[in-house]
């Protein structure tokens, strides 16, 4: 919490200028443009505004009158920290949300989506399908995850839903592989692994807004899975072995890749 304390006279022109404050005036009908109070209905309470920060900041500007004593600026002061407080309290009742992987039923390869509270309350289904729903990646109020439902058994897709299961949406005809996901440029950028006929397991970018799709890579030697941007949106990081034949005896390691496309609109990949 940042307070700003003003000796100043009883003129509000003293007074810092605010952008859509929360405004408390002093007693004084001259300057009346809200309401009043007093701190034990001994003393007026100064010319205050508060201001709403991000993360729960405020920023208070306060003139104090020249009939002002320490005992009221300590009313003013309690009274400040109480605002907070119960601001700070309101802003903590914004719930989240937690959404993870059930596997429902081994028999039946069945995996389900299920979401709770950070207590671990209100557990729900979000899913609620025979097949396998995986989620793999949430951007602000929208989950991402793969399903093959309506389709043949773990042939995924990708799909978005909200944190209580609904407004699902099949995102894109590009059928995936099981990967991490990672997303860019303001959530309306995708990185996958998908397939494209027999050729398996490349890179390509997804428009979340229309589902269209960039071929990114063209390469059947190497291996690769679970593409993750860096902040940026330039770079990228991912599990990569150069080459696949080398599987038993060479791991794969965390590679970082370059992410730049051309006027042409196609995507060059550079390692660092």
């Amino acid at each position: 919490m940042e307070g700003i304390f003003i000796n100043s006279t009883d003129r509000l022109r003293n007074c810092f200028p605010a952008t859509d404050p929360i405004y408390f005036f002093t007693a004084n009908d001259r300057y009346r443009a809200g309401f009043s109070f007093s701190c034990g209905h001994l003393f007026p309470v100064p010319f205050a505004k508060i201001k709403l920060l991000p993360a729960g900041k405020y920023q208070f500007n306060i003139c104090v009158t020249s009939l002002t004593t320490t005992i009221m600026l300590r009313c003013v002061a309690l009274f400040i920290i109480l605002f907070a407080i119960q601001q700070n309290n309101s802003s903590q009742k914004q719930q989240y949300k937690i959404v993870y992987n059930v596997l429902e039923d081994r028999n039946k390869d069945n995996y389900e989506v299920y979401s709770m509270n950070m207590d671990g309350s209100d557990k729900k289904n979000l899913t609620n399908t025979p097949g396998v729903e995986w989620v793999y990646y949430a951007y602000e109020d929208k989950v991402y995850f793969i399903s093959d439902k309506d389709t043949c058994h773990r042939c995924y897709f990708l799909y978005e839903m909200d944190a209580e299961g609904n407004n699902k949406r099949k995102i894109t005809t590009l059928q995936l592989e099981d990967s991490w996901m990672s997303i860019r440029n303001k959530g309306t950028e995708m990185i996958v692994l998908g397939r494209v006929g027999t050729l398996r397991a490349q890179l390509f970018l997804v428009n979340l807004k229309n589902g269209s799709y960039k071929q990114i890579t063209n390469d059947t030697i190497s291996t690769k899975r679970d593409p993750i941007f860096l902040p940026n949106g330039k770079e990228f990081v991912m599990a990569y072995r150069p080459d696949k034949n080398l599987r038993r005896t060479v791991p794969a390691e965390l590679w970082k890749f370059t992410f730049e496309e051309t006027r042409d609109g196609a995507i060059r990949l550079g390692e660092k």
